[in-house]
């Protein structure tokens, strides 16, 4: 995925972790992980970004969720030469706290990296409770009507809601529902002659895998709809 700021010229590089859900068959311990690197990239800053989210041990024997260690650091090129310094090191869990530590500068590997993180004090990055307590922080929820017909609880809910109380056999069901709605929608699509054409974005030249944003239709989305009812949920939490 390319993400483009316009307002500094600069294009990010960004390849996703997956995810993954663990003990839905009862074994290990359950819940939704990622897992594998998170790495952006800028050519323009020279700056690469790179986390590890470390997956628990098999059947969760060990481990706990959530970890992450990564490393930002300045890549310069010079023809097919690359001269790398260690810039920051990070580690800790991403839903909960991450620190921050100086690089050296001279670390080349993960061995380093980790030698680094162990002998210095790191700085905290992000505290998510300290944070939570010191903005007063609270989960906003818009009701289910209220969202736009397409959000994905909207669509997927039953399913969701099956797979949570572990009746796999609605799950399977709800999911083929799903699927075979979206069948249905393609092929309507297809006797009118059209072809579904995206909402928010639009790819950024013919023949182009990368996106843009349509103009104005997600200032749109977001002033019209998203903010009227985070502010509506809002004033419920501080009615409570």
């Amino acid at each position: 995925m390319t993400l483009r700021i316009d307002k500094f010229d600069e294009e990010y590089e960004i390849k996703q972790p997956t995810y993954a859900a663990r003990g839905l068959l009862s074994i290990g311990k359950r819940g939704i992980e990622r897992s594998g690197q998170l790495v952006v990239k800028c050519k323009k800053s020279q700056l690469a970004l790179k986390f590890n989210f470390k997956p628990i041990g098999w059947l969760g024997m060990w481990g706990k969720f959530h970890y992450v260690e990564g490393h930002l650091k300045r890549v310069e090129e010079d023809g097919k030469k690359k001269k790398k310094e260690a810039l920051k090191l990070v580690s800790g869990y991403w839903n909960e706290k991450l620190l921050i530590y100086e690089a050296k500068g001279n670390e080349s590997s993960k061995k380093d990296r980790k030698k680094t993180v162990k002998n210095s004090e790191g700085t905290v990055y992000y505290d998510y409770n300290e944070d939570r307590a010191l903005y007063k922080l609270q989960r906003l929820e818009i009701a289910q009507h209220e969202r736009p017909s397409m959000d994905s609880y909207n669509v997927w809910g039953k399913a969701i809601d099956a797979i949570k109380e572990r009746n796999y056999e609605v799950a399977n069901r709800e999911k083929k529902a799903v699927e075979q709605w979206q069948r249905k929608k393609r092929e309507e699509l297809k006797k009118m002659g059209q072809k579904h054409q995206q909402k928010y974005f639009e790819l950024l030249e013919k023949g182009s895998s990368d996106w843009k944003p349509v103009g104005g239709a997600i200032q749109e989305l977001i002033s019209s709809h998203l903010l009227p009812l985070a502010k509506k949920a809002e004033e419920n939490c501080a009615s409570e």
